[in-house]
């Protein structure tokens, strides 16, 4: 068995479900050696560094001495919080709640407004894109429909 795999150095996806993480690792036994590294979905084989890897996930890998000996380490990727985002409506407002990512954010609807709350548009389909400060989108369309009755 190998004595160390140190350190193993794991930076997060910067946007959820991004190809933006990176796992770096060293292996040591105390002496000159080599080793060979054997991750679990074959795509970064025989490399110590695994860029552009994908979060939140965790991912594995076989390292081995050239005297046999191995171990197996997992290492998990992690990344912020998926960006999301609900339209809230009613006959006369559209309100956007936005959660996950990481904030400030940006909305920019088709019209050119940039408020999370738009009060007093006709009935109508609208567009918005939603951005994070990482650079992470997510694009809402609204149907805004007035209610058929209105109760006196």
């Amino acid at each position: 068995m190998l004595k160390t795999i140190s350190p193993v150095t794991v930076t997060p996806a910067t946007i959820y479900g991004s190809a933006t993480g990176r796992i770096e690792l060293t292996a040591s036994n105390n002496q000159t050696a080599n080793f060979t590294y054997q991750w679990d979905d074959q795509a970064g084989l025989g490399v110590p560094v695994r860029p552009l890897v994908i979060g939140p996930r965790t991912y594995g890998y076989l390292v081995t001495f050239d005297k046999g000996a191995s171990t197996y380490v997992t290492p998990y990727v992690g990344a912020d919080p998926r960006l999301e985002v609900v339209a809230l409506t009613t006959d006369t407002t559209i309100t956007l709640l936005i959660t996950g990512g990481l904030p400030p954010y940006e909305v920019l609807w088709d019209a050119g407004s940039t408020s999370v709350v738009r009060v007093g548009p006709a009935p109508a389909i609208y567009h918005a894109l939603i951005t994070d400060s990482r650079g992470a989108q997510v694009d809402v369309t609204v149907d805004l429909k007035r209610a058929p009755y209105h109760w006196l």
